[in-house]
């Protein structure tokens, strides 16, 4: 447990930091002293892995199972999709995912080298595989035929748009 000049000279260079951007950095606010387990010796286990949402998860698995049913139909079709291929999209996934689930996303809120390392997984490495992944046609297919007619017909009239401007 570090001393009290060491836990005074903590908090004197968060506030430093968080006054000069802004006070929007350190959302906690550990430059008020109000938070200083992951310095102080004191954070919990279950707190880095705290912090779960609901809805992050079931959206995640949506899109792995509308994926996954996109590239079954295609293989049957127009000669499928590359394995790959396949890899970016699931590594793409994965990596926007863990950035902003727990424990990346719990620690980001107390250390500002993680935060910035989510900021690095979701602008520079997800992008990238997503790019590299192509996953556009796979996640049209594996939608249900309602939803796909739906989806080219407000395609159809938005180019009927700008085909008209």
């Amino acid at each position: 447990m570090p001393d009290r000049g060491t836990k005074a000279a903590i908090d004197g260079l968060w506030t430093a930091a968080n006054y000069h951007f802004g006070g929007a950095v350190f959302p906690r606010g550990l430059a008020r002293g109000g938070n200083c387990n992951l310095f102080c010796g004191r954070v919990q286990t279950w707190e880095v892995f705290s912090g779960w949402v609901w809805w992050l998860v079931v959206l995640t698995v949506l899109v792995v199972l509308r994926y996954g049913r996109g590239v079954r139909r295609l293989v049957g079709g127009r000669g499928g999709i590359s394995a790959a291929n396949q890899v970016f999209v699931y590594l793409w996934l994965f990596t926007a995912f863990a950035a902003v689930a727990p424990p990346i996303d719990t620690l980001a809120r107390d250390l500002y080298f993680v935060h910035q390392v989510q900021h690095m997984l979701l602008h520079m490495v997800a992008p990238l595989l997503l790019t590299l992944g192509v996953p556009l046609a796979p996640l049209i297919a594996g939608i249900t035929a309602s939803l796909a007619a739906e989806a080219s017909e407000a395609a159809g009239s938005q180019s009927g748009v700008a085909a008209s401007m």
